[in-house]
């Protein structure tokens, strides 16, 4: 009676293991699924935080958070897609969005969406640091280096200029949306008071808040008259940053 006993134990055993294999290989293939997603978004060492918990990083719903939001768009696209053919158009603008994009991810920013020919990213969440600003300043300063760096290698981009805008404060973050589709963003009046700086700013130009100036450190800026933007009563104290030359 022992050794079938024996047996019938070895086998529960053995079931028991290829189970918790079996587990452990689907868990692995979700998490590498997970990162590939991710880290079209984050920084690759965000997305490792971020796996650490995702049920709190990616959550459906959101949190209030201070961040800082940058919005930059090229300027003189709308020029530019009039009179080059739709494959230049293509090819520049992909390009474009491929070199500054990186330049978000090596600032440890979040990448949220593309409108047009615009890009928005935040710095903040989901992982949040003293340094949020000045990293989000930082990626500003980088990218109207580099912008105009490609429009003198390039000259189809002759006559393009980048237009930034930067803002602090608290806003709504999470994934926003049903269960099948969501958009993980951040939502509330920073995010505006950004777009619209993003909108006043000339090319070359990087306009941003008081908030954001207060948040950071070494850099000039010139401190522009309070200005009323479209759908905030409250106007809003701009600075704008004095490029290097």
């Amino acid at each position: 009676l022992v050794k079938p006993f024996n047996s019938l134990m070895l086998l529960t055993r053995a079931r028991s293991l290829m189970q918790i294999k079996r587990l452990h290989d689907e868990l692995e293939s979700r998490n590498r699924l997970l990162f590939e997603v991710l880290n079209k978004y984050m920084a690759e060492e965000v997305v490792d935080q971020v796996l650490t918990d995702p049920e709190r990083y990616l959550r459906l719903g959101g949190d209030t958070r201070r961040v800082t939001v940058l919005f930059a768009d090229i300027r003189g696209f709308t020029r530019f897609s009039e009179v080059h053919p739709p494959e230049v158009v293509v090819d520049v603008l992909n390009h474009v969005f491929r070199v500054l994009t990186q330049i978000v991810f090596r600032n440890h920013g979040t990448f949220d969406k593309f409108l047009g020919d615009a890009i928005m990213a935040f710095y903040g969440a989901p992982l949040s640091g003293p340094d949020d600003a000045q990293r989000a300043l930082q990626t500003a300063l980088a990218m109207q280096a580099t912008f105009g760096e490609l429009c003198a290698g390039d000259e189809r981009m002759a006559g393009l200029g980048l237009g930034i805008g930067l803002s602090t404060g608290d806003a709504t973050v999470g994934n926003f949306g049903s269960d099948r589709v969501m958009d993980y963003t951040v939502i509330g009046d920073t995010v505006n008071v950004a777009s619209r700086l993003q909108v006043l700013a000339k090319a070359g130009e990087v306009l941003i808040s008081a908030a954001t100036y207060q948040d950071v450190s070494g850099v000039a800026a010139e401190c522009l008259h309070e200005q009323s933007i479209y759908g905030r009563r409250e106007p809003v104290t701009i600075y704008r940053i004095t490029l290097p030359q």
